[in-house]
């Protein structure tokens, strides 16, 4: 057929016709555990390691009464996950021309999904979870809520701040330190394998999983799975992460990584224990090896590297590095402390950025540059390291040094970086993944937007503090937002901006008692200041997160209310000069008049530690009173809305 939709629809008719054959031929003759659930990926999967293990075995026109309904089968579970927008399409162009795809029904929607090269991936792979992997968010998703799962992910796994090395560990640093130690048990528990990271000692390793109980052991298990990992890297390149993946099955475990595949050893141990074919580990070690042989026949290029492991293989130690110069300046700081800053509080806390700010400003005037303090090279070393370790304490972060910056200037100083150790996505420019450290000291003598005149920023140090600390939920709150505005920006068209407007006051005019008892019972909720310390605290109790806030349905009828309440104890101060406004174009939801965004402010709540709704009320209550002393009436009105009522 000229129609790949027409030829598709045709094609998936004929092999489900010849699917019951297929389970009498290939799956087992019970038609029962072809449910189309994730058990039945792991027979499909044997099926392909037993009779066709290769790709071209999938491709050999011999086997096209396996391979056509197994397609079929594998893409129903994409079609079925949502029938009335996915369909069965023959694929003319690109990878996968010639295949039989799902794909959107949609035209706007270009993705497809392509089952018969699935099966050849799983035949290539060797993997026995590759299958489950893959169609998991078809069958059962792991994540289910509105907002994106990468928001919560990291290939690092969590960190924590170790004050004997002055550094921060991550998951995934404590595991792979500890993987010599944990092969140096194995060899002891084992010591007639030798451990020479080779097919044949996976087989012999395989064995003693399967047959001895002591595997069960966690320190055992984890070091069989270091093994394994260790062998897999060996022969196919890449490194070590620790997946956290909320829609990973591999969530939470120390997994091999080399391009875009990735292999959990510990699952590999559960398999193997299910199987017992002795197969699991050589099956996955030949899939790396020919793989790896493959990319050294395209070209040098296409080789991976693989990431060393601490204890297993020898590490050179760069000569000298910016955190030489750090530790070498820690060292030295007490003398500092003794020379400039006696009688102040050196503990690394925001606060005491301040102080360092003073100090600062008692060595150099107002208008001058920072590293033409005439104090000389000790005080400014000292004052850089002190402001950068700060910041290094803050979050998971590292002394680095960016060169490009050091030769533009022709001052090395000026390369003094502190950076983020894990970004999920690259920040925009308000978001810092990077503090050069002495620019932002120069700030404090000479702050943004300098006009020649002796002005001085004392509290820069302390702002830019805040913002770095913040850097990652203050991005995550902008996207957030973002979401739900282009959300409600598609719910709300039919009507017009009065009527949305009219209808949400009265809404919750309405239901405000109804959200004291269901949310806010046993607290007072008269409008004034204090309650909004209470109303702060409430937010947190019940959403975790600016996503659960803003995007989860569940949370809606309690962010509304919250929305109103905060801009209603703001209202009631001047009610002559500021009212409810909504305009579509300007904001997605109600505001008060002058843009002030009520919604986006709750969710500031979690960039910082308490008194956030009450320094946003009495912030827009100066900027009120301002504009009232100025004779500027009500606050942003727009004619458009005037003749909306009195809102009360």
């Amino acid at each position: 057929m000229d129609d790949p939709i027409e030829d598709g629809q045709a094609w998936a008719q004929r092999q489900q016709a010849a699917f019951p054959q297929w389970v009498t031929c290939y799956g087992g003759g019970v038609a029962d555990l072809w449910d189309f659930g994730l058990d039945s990926l792991d027979r499909m999967t044997y099926i392909v390691f037993g009779g066709f293990s290769t790709p071209q075995a999938i491709d050999d026109p011999a086997n096209a009464g396996f391979s056509g309904a197994a397609a079929w089968y594998l893409g129903e579970i994409v079609r079925r996950r949502d029938p009335k927008k996915r369909r069965w399409a023959r694929c003319d162009y690109g990878y996968d021309a010639g295949d039989y795809v799902v794909e959107p029904v949609a035209k706007t929607h270009r993705w497809w999904k392509n089952p018969r090269g699935d099966l050849r991936a799983v035949a290539r792979a060797g993997d026995p979870m590759w299958l489950r992997s893959s169609y998991t968010y078809y069958v059962a998703p792991l994540w289910d809520k509105p907002w994106p799962a990468w928001i919560h992910s990291s290939e690092t796994g969590s960190w924590r701040w170790d004050e004997a090395a002055n550094r921060w560990w991550s998951q995934r640093d404590q595991w792979i330190y500890s993987i010599a130690g944990l092969l140096a048990l194995l060899t002891a528990r084992q010591p007639d394998v030798v451990l020479d990271y080779s097919t044949a000692s996976l087989h012999t390793l395989e064995g003693f999983v399967v047959n001895d109980s002591v595997c069960q052991d966690p320190l055992i298990r984890d070091a069989i799975t270091a093994y394994v990992g260790e062998c897999l890297l060996r022969v196919g390149g890449g490194k070590w992460i620790w997946d956290v993946h909320p829609e990973h099955l591999t969530n939470g475990f120390p997994v091999v990584r080399r391009s875009i595949g990735r292999v959990s050893p510990a699952h590999l141990i559960d398999y193997a224990l299910a199987r017992r074919d002795g197969q699991t580990f050589t099956r996955i070690h030949c899939a790396w090896i020919a793989e790896a042989e493959d990319c050294r026949r395209r070209g040098p290029g296409y080789v991976l590297g693989r990431e060393l492991t601490p204890g297993l293989d020898s590490i050179r130690q760069r000569a000298y590095t910016v955190k030489h110069w750090a530790d070498l300046k820690q060292a030295q700081f007490a003398d500092w402390v003794a020379a400039y800053g006696v009688g102040r509080q050196w503990d690394f806390s925001a606060g005491s950025l301040e102080g360092l700010a003073q100090v600062i400003l008692e060595h150099c005037a107002p208008g001058t540059f920072f590293l033409d303090a005439e104090c000389g090279d000790d005080f400014i070393d000292g004052a850089v390291w002190y402001f950068g370790e700060t910041l290094h304490r803050a979050i998971p972060s590292r002394w680095s040094f960016t060169a490009s910056n050091a030769e533009r200037t022709g001052e090395g100083r000026h390369g003094l970086t502190i950076a983020i150790n894990d970004l999920y996505e690259a920040y925009e420019v308000s978001y810092p993944s990077a503090v050069y450290l002495v620019q932002e000291l120069d700030r404090v003598l000479r702050p943004w937007g300098y006009t020649g005149k002796p002005e001085a920023s004392p509290d820069h140090l302390r702002h830019m503090y805040e913002l770095w600390a913040t850097t990652a939920i203050r991005h995550r709150i902008e996207k957030s937002q973002r979401r739900r505005e282009a959300v409600k920006r598609r719910a709300g068209r039919r009507r017009s901006d009065r009527e949305v407007l009219e209808c949400w006051l009265a809404e919750r005019q309405d239901e405000f008692l109804r959200w004291i008892a269901q949310f806010g019972s046993g607290q007072e909720w008269d409008f004034s200041v204090d309650s909004l310390d209470a109303l702060e605290v409430l937010i947190r109790q019940v959403a975790s997160g600016p996503e659960e806030l803003l995007e989860d349905k569940v949370n809606a009828d309690f962010f509304e209310g919250a929305a109103w309440y905060l801009g209603e104890v703001t209202r009631r101060q001047a009610p002559d000069a500021v009212r409810w406004d909504y305009d579509r174009t300007y904001l997605a939801d109600p505001h008060l008049s002058g843009c002030y965004h009520v919604h986006e402010c709750l969710a500031e709540v979690y960039a910082k530690e308490g008194g956030v709704l009450r320094a946003w009320h009495e912030k827009k209550v100066r900027l009120i009173q301002r504009s009232a002393a100025a004779g500027d009436g009500e606050v942003g009105r727009r004619p458009q809305v005037s003749d909306i009522g009195p809102n009360h």
